[in-house]
């Protein structure tokens, strides 16, 4: 059973809280599809990636090559409308035998690209992967453009709260690298066409009844909209990878640690268990957050976090304590 609300077609009816029941897309008459508001949206999207693409590329050869860079791109951005849906799978057999598994809850593209597809392992987790941190990569590109733009209100502010702001996205640009890893170029491809996919006819072409109607799929790369979020899609990919700036490219191998597992529990005494894990994680943001800190600064801000947060722990199991009692 497929669960969930299909993504519109445009603002327009993102704003008003629109969006189409899957039961209402995945129906019998394939001729309705023309006409569908979700299936315009995901030609919308994989034409904004190839046109962008071509314009950088006119043969296209990157945009058509095998691999995450080109074809899987363009799956995910075909299926970028039911990026939150889900689809129950497991239970019993297809010819009523026992179960074999309990059902779970699968993103629908995924689920699209393994068992409607047949995709190996690795282009299903890719696929997944794209779609499922797009969002965050473009909360990413948007924060980093108010922080950075000369009008942003923390042009204001004094200089150790803008140095904070500052660390605290490169921090989550860091993670956000850590788990999207060498594909993060490709999430911000399907996160930055998804976007454009999303705009009104300033943007797209609109259809008429009348001869010589416009495309809905003709994408306006002059348009000042769409010139605005390429511009900021281009400068958040710049800023990873140039020195002085973010500088982050590959920092999920490049990153040493100064404590490993071993060392958290010796040095730091946290005993063995998924806190250190915690703590670990913990060491990577604080190094994310301040690159320039040294082995000293990063130990003194760990054992300051592990007090505090035994304390947190400590009062929380007092008040469930207390309201058992």
């Amino acid at each position: 059973a497929v669960t969930g609300t299909a993504r519109p077609d445009d603002d327009a009816s993102s704003s008003a809280g629109g969006g189409v029941e899957c039961a209402a897309v995945f129906d019998a008459e394939d001729a309705r599809d023309a006409d569908s508001p979700v299936w315009l949206f995901a030609a919308r999207a994989v034409k904004a990636h190839a046109a962008v693409a071509f314009a950088d590329d006119a043969s296209g050869a990157r945009f058509k090559q095998a691999g995450t860079s080109g074809c899987l791109v363009a799956l995910a951005l075909a299926v970028s409308p039911f990026a939150e849906c889900t689809v129950s799978i497991g239970g019993k057999s297809a010819k009523g035998g026992a179960a074999s598994k309990k059902k779970r809850a699968v993103a629908l593209p995924a689920a699209i690209a393994r068992d409607g597809l047949k995709l190996p392992n690795a282009d299903v987790d890719a696929v997944d992967k794209l779609l499922s941190k797009a969002p965050e990569a473009r909360d990413l590109v948007a924060r980093y453009f108010a922080a950075a733009a000369p009008s942003s209100s923390s042009s204001s502010q004094s200089g150790t709260a803008a140095t904070s702001t500052a660390g605290l996205i490169r921090r989550d640009v860091g993670a956000f690298l850590f788990e999207a890893r060498s594909l993060w170029r490709d999430v911000l491809a399907v996160s930055r066409a998804v976007e454009l996919a999303a705009c009104d006819a300033t943007v797209w072409g609109v259809a008429t009844p009348d001869e010589g109607q416009d495309d809905p799929l003709r994408l306006r790369l002059d348009a000042p909209r769409a010139k605005h979020i390429l511009a900021m899609y281009a400068d958040f990919a710049d800023a990873v990878a140039e020195p002085g700036r973010l500088n982050l490219d590959g920092v999920w191998t490049s990153l040493v640690p100064y404590f490993d597992g071993k060392a958290v529990m010796s040095d730091l005494g946290v005993a063995p268990g998924p806190r250190v894990g915690l703590v670990l994680k913990e060491q990577r943001d604080f190094q994310l957050q301040h690159p320039d800190a040294d082995r000293a600064q990063c130990q003194a801000h760990l054992e300051a976090w592990i007090r505090e947060s035994a304390s947190s722990s400590s009062s929380s199991a007092n008040k469930k304590q207390r309201r058992s009692a």
